[in-house]
C-alpha cells in the first residue's frame, strides 16, 4: 500500500511535466509564426500560339518571384494553394511583335488577397519568339556504331522501314535541313542478322516536331572470305618520247570480302597506278603501286608486290631504220 501511494504523485508530475512542454512549444511556435518570413514562389507558364505560328526557340516555362508573409499565411499557403500558373495567349503576342511580354500585373494578380507581398521577380519580362510553321519529308539516315564478330561483316547497306520522316516547326529551321537521323544504334559482337527497332531522333532544343517517332532497322550479316585477283598497273605523269614499260604489269591484290561478293569481284573495281615524277632528272627505276581505287565491300587489300620495275624503250627514227638495212 505505501508503495502505490509513493508511486502515484509521480505519475501525476511527469504528466505535468508533458503539458507544461506542449504548452510551451505551441506557445514558441505561435510567436514564430507570427512572424514575416521570406521565400521564392514558382509561376508556371502556358502558352496559346496563333494559329499557323509556332515557337523559334524554346520559352521560359516559368518564373520565379520571391514573397513575404507571416508564418501562419505561408503555412495556409503551402497546404492549400495549387500550381500558380499564367496564360500567354495568342492576343499578348499580336499586342508585342517583338515578342517582349511583361508580366508584373499578372503576378501580382497571381498573389491578390492571399496577403503575400512579393518583393521580387527573377524575371518580370519573358522573351516569346515566334515565326510561321512550315513542314517538309526530309530523308532519314541510320546513326549505328556496329562491332562485328571475327570472320564477319556486314552484308550491305542497313535496311530501314522508314526512308522519310515529316518534320514541322519554324520555317527558318525547317528550311536549312536536308536530312534526319535516327538514335544511335550501338550492337558489338555481331554474327547473325539483326532485326530490331530504334527510335527517330528527337530534335534537341524541341522546336520541331518529327514524325514517325520509331523504325524497323535490318542489319544483314555475313562471313566474309579472302579472294586473291590480279590487276593492272598503270603508270601516270609519264610524257617523254621514250616508251615506258613496267615489269610486272600486273599485281596480285588480295581482299577480305564477304561470301555473298565472292563472285563480283573483278579487276576493274580496282585502280593501281605508279606516279612517275618528270621533275627527277635521275630516271627512278623503281616505283611504290599506290591503290587509288578498291570496291566498297572489300574489308581489307594488300598488294603484291609493292611496287614494280620501270623500263624505257629508246624511239627508232624511220631514217635510222634504212640505215640499218641497207641497200638490197
Amino acid at each position: 500500500m505505501e508503495r502505490l501511494a509513493t508511486s502515484r504523485p509521480q505519475v501525476v508530475n511527469r504528466k505535468a511535466i508533458v503539458g507544461c512542454i506542449v504548452a510551451a512549444l505551441i506557445f514558441w511556435c505561435s510567436i514564430r509564426l507570427s512572424e514575416r518570413y521570406s521565400t521564392t514562389e514558382t509561376i508556371e507558364l502556358d502558352y496559346a500560339l496563333p494559329v499557323g505560328s509556332t515557337f523559334a526557340q524554346d520559352p521560359p516555362k516559368s518564373i520565379e518571384a520571391t514573397v513575404t508573409a507571416t508564418g501562419w499565411d505561408l503555412l495556409r499557403e503551402h497546404f492549400l494553394r495549387g500550381n500558380r500558373r499564367i496564360m500567354i495567349d495568342s492576343i499578348d503576342l499580336r499586342q508585342n511583335p517583338d515578342g517582349i511580354i511583361s508580366l508584373r500585373r499578372e503576378i501580382a494578380e497571381a498573389f491578390l488577397g492571399q496577403n503575400l507581398q512579393v518583393d521580387a521577380i527573377t524575371n518580370p519580362r519573358v522573351v516569346v519568339r515566334t515565326e510561321r510553321l512550315a513542314s517538309k519529308y526530309v530523308p532519314l539516315e541510320l546513326r549505328s556504331v556496329v562491332g562485328y564478330h571475327p570472320g564477319f561483316s556486314g552484308a550491305g547497306q542497313a535496311s530501314l522501314s522508314v526512308d522519310s520522316v515529316l518534320l514541322t516547326g519554324p520555317r527558318s529551321r525547317i528550311n536549312e535541313l536536308e536530312v534526319w537521323y535516327t538514335d544511335t544504334l550501338s550492337v558489338e559482337g555481331l554474327r547473325d542478322s539483326l532485326s530490331t527497332k530504334v527510335g527517330i531522333a528527337a530534335d534537341p532544343i524541341g522546336a520541331i516536331q518529327v514524325e514517325p517517332s520509331l523504325t524497323s532497322v535490318l542489319l544483314r550479316v555475313q562471313q566474309y572470305t579472302e579472294r586473291s585477283i590480279y590487276v593492272p598497273v598503270k603508270v601516270t605523269g609519264y610524257a617523254g618520247k621514250d616508251s615506258l614499260s613496267i615489269f610486272p604489269s600486273q599485281v596480285l591484290v588480295t581482299c577480305a570480302i564477304g561470301l555473298e561478293d565472292y563472285e563480283r569481284l573483278n579487276a576493274e573495281e580496282f585502280e593501281l597506278v605508279v606516279e612517275f615524277d618528270a621533275s627527277n632528272k635521275q630516271f627512278v627505276r623503281e616505283l611504290p603501286v599506290i591503290v587509288r581505287k578498291v570496291p566498297s565491300y572489300a574489308v581489307t587489300t594488300t598488294v603484291v608486290p609493292r611496287s614494280v620495275e620501270l623500263f624505257t624503250i629508246k624511239a627508232v627514227t624511220a631514217r635510222n631504220e634504212l640505215s640499218a638495212e641497207g641497200p638490197q
